[in-house]
């Protein structure tokens, strides 16, 4: 039983502190920091972002799913290619390499992103995003997801 109570003293100060300090991160100044195109026919993107962690521990984004549409349509996919860090105690620069692949280029096209449409508005209003993200401070993980996010609204 002396065992049982070690365990609960080793795991209350884990459950104490939790991971609940990622709610004071805040991400801002998103932009479009590369693109290339590999020869299996994906879109490599490098996104920077600006990350401000006031809190004193180190967090580690180790997986963002993203997924666009178009009006509900399905546009491309893509996945975060390797883990970002993201230190304590400051605002941060960080870029994040994406493997992106279309699913359907004619809509694509059709989007206009960028250009303005008829009624003014960017056809990047019509693109939609959904997130699935993990991240990880010391051994625990958080998962969040994020659905029908504007991408007119992420970027600057």
């Amino acid at each position: 039983m002396k065992k049982f109570y070690y365990l609960i003293l080793l795991i209350l100060p884990l459950l104490a502190g939790g991971c609940s300090a990622y709610k004071e991160i805040s991400v801002s100044d998103i932009r479009l920091h590369e693109f290339t195109a590999d020869s299996a026919g994906r879109v490599l993107l490098g996104i920077g972002f600006t990350v401000n962690n006031p809190t004193s521990k180190r967090f580690t984004l180790l997986k963002a799913d993203i997924a666009a549409f178009v009006k509900e349509t399905p546009l491309a996919k893509g996945s975060l290619e390797a883990p970002v860090e993201i230190p304590a105690h400051g605002n941060y620069g960080l870029i994040g390499n994406y493997a992106i692949e279309i699913d359907n280029p004619l809509l694509l096209l059709s989007a206009g992103a960028g250009l303005k449409n008829g009624n003014g508005k960017s056809g990047l209003d019509n693109i939609t995003l959904d997130i699935n993200a993990t991240i990880k401070q010391g051994g625990l993980k958080k998962n969040f997801k994020y659905r029908k996010i504007p991408l007119s609204g992420l970027l600057n």
